[in-house]
């Protein structure tokens, strides 16, 4: 091995670190400034009707399903429930399930009864990821996407929303945690600032898992652009601006800005990711993630 292949070996995961860092200091710092130093507020989606939500979710899940089958065809050898519990991990940590009730509990200073609500959350995952590769061995082609996506969003709303999820979220409330209203207000100070950035580990996590299943293995330049929409849809950030912005108490630029915000900050960090990925994480002889390498 020469001098410049072990240098190689070794700057690559400091260059991989250095990219997730500045696409996760880059993703979040692009909400941060549209919110606290240009003023765009934070959605006001009380009034969205339920359908409404409900397309997000059919959309949601059918990303989902993308991935399932996406991670099929990339690593076969992987099995049934190794995938399932690897996409409902995916799904919660660019979802940011954890870092969403640690920040509730930072600006409250109510963590126990946040932390314990993201319990029912995880649970309708891994339950929906489930139904996502059921799916994925019964159906093929884009039907399983959309129709697929369909019917786990109509399950999780109709059965297990009512059936498991209220049940759970009504003894969580019920034990009489601590729970008050916001304690710190915007402008957020570094005591909510740093504890935000630290916390933004979790999607950046989830988005390296997820390109590592759906994007970083294809050398097609369409790849990006298939990353880049099905973690959209994955993350609730495409429908959402362009839908629920007709339904609030702001105007429909002020709704669609204070949503477009963090479809932003998911582009921003995915785009990020993608490349560090891409760029850093590569095999050596092959050029892409996860290759297979031949031997020297």
């Amino acid at each position: 091995m020469t001098l410049t292949q072990r240098t190689s070996h070794v700057s690559r995961p400091l260059l991989l670190a250095a990219g997730l860092a500045i696409a996760g200091i880059l993703g979040l710092g692009t909400h941060i400034v549209l919110q606290q130093v240009l003023g765009v507020p934070y959605p006001d989606v009380h009034l969205v009707p339920a359908w409404a939500t409900f397309l997000n979710k059919w959309s949601a899940w059918g990303a989902v399903v993308a991935i399932w089958l996406y991670d099929e065809r990339h690593s076969p050898e992987r099995t049934w429930l190794g995938r399932w519990l690897r996409i409902a991990l995916i799904f919660l940590l660019v979802k940011e399930t954890l870092r969403a009730a640690v920040m509730q509990g930072v600006v409250t200073t109510s963590y126990a009864i946040y932390l314990a609500l993201a319990v029912p959350t995880i649970v309708a995952v891994i339950a929906g990821c489930g139904l996502a590769g059921l799916v994925a061995r019964y159906v093929r082609g884009p039907g399983a996407i959309v129709l697929g996506g369909l019917a786990i969003a109509a399950f999780s709303e109709l059965v297990w929303r009512p059936f498991v999820t209220v049940p759970l979220v009504e003894t969580i409330n019920g034990l009489g945690l601590p729970n008050h209203d916001e304690v710190y207000g915007q402008p957020y100070g570094l005591h909510v600032l740093i504890p935000a950035f630290a916390t933004y580990l979790e999607p950046v996590v989830g988005a390296v898992l997820f390109c590592r299943s759906i994007g970083g293995r294809s050398p097609s330049k369409a790849a990006f652009v298939t990353t880049m929409a099905c973690f959209l849809f994955l993350t609730g950030r495409i429908v959402s601006p362009l839908v629920w912005s007709f339904f609030g108490p702001f105007p429909v630029p002020a709704a669609f800005m204070s949503l477009f915000q963090f479809a932003l900050e998911n582009a921003v960090l995915i785009t990020g990711v993608f490349f560090s990925v891409r760029w850093f994480g590569r095999d050596d002889h092959t050029g892409f993630v996860g290759g297979n390498r031949q031997a020297r």
